[in-house]
């Protein structure tokens, strides 16, 4: 197969992802027909199936590539050093992560929209919980709370932070989320906001 054949290959199996992703915005994938996505990607059902079993078999394809990406990105254990944390390595870490979602963002639009396929919101969850939780658990700590909890915790945060900042148009940039949170996570949220514990 020659270069110009991969490049066409490439290129069309990117149309067709991104004809799905437009849809899923707009429409409930459920009602998503093969034809809709041709028509969006601008090729016949014949072509689409050259790429792909059906819109699962696409849809299954994209999730993987996206959460692969994000799995490799959370490395806690890479900012935890001798139980102290590494501030710049924390925020270098959730620059990263703010840059994938950046980079996917029609991914992000299309499974945390009005539209968004259920089972897949609940694998992203699931994901990075179990980043999180596994890479808590190989840490020595000296804290008294559960590492499930601490996952848990985590997850909801960095993932509530992540639905808000693809709702609002990504309005702040990768470098101050990931600085605000890390500020966030280092100081608590009272604290982060000037309250003081007594």
């Amino acid at each position: 197969m020659s270069s110009n054949q991969d490049l066409r290959i490439i290129r069309t199996q990117k149309m067709i992802k991104e004809a799905l992703l437009s849809l899923i915005q707009t429409k409930e994938f459920s009602k998503i027909t093969i034809q809709n996505i041709a028509n969006q990607a601008l090729i016949n059902r014949a072509t689409f199936y050259l790429h792909f079993l059906d819109k699962y078999d696409l849809l299954d394809k994209i999730t993987e590539e996206v959460f692969h990406e994000l799995s490799d990105l959370i490395k806690p254990t890479s900012y935890i050093i001798d139980n102290s944390v590494d501030s710049e390595k924390l925020q270098n870490m959730l620059i990263l992560i703010f840059e994938s979602v950046n980079n996917n963002i029609s991914f992000y639009k299309a499974i945390l929209g009005n539209y968004g396929v259920i089972e897949i919101k609940k694998k992203l969850h699931e994901l990075i919980k179990s980043k999180f939780k596994s890479e808590f658990s190989t840490v020595n700590s000296k804290g008294q709370i559960d590492s499930e909890f601490i996952a848990q915790f985590t997850t909801s945060a960095l993932l509530g932070m992540i639905i808000w900042w693809v709702e609002s148009e990504q309005m702040y940039s990768t470098k101050y989320m990931a600085k605000t949170l890390t500020t966030i996570i280092l100081n608590g949220p009272l604290q982060a906001i000037g309250f003081e514990s007594k």
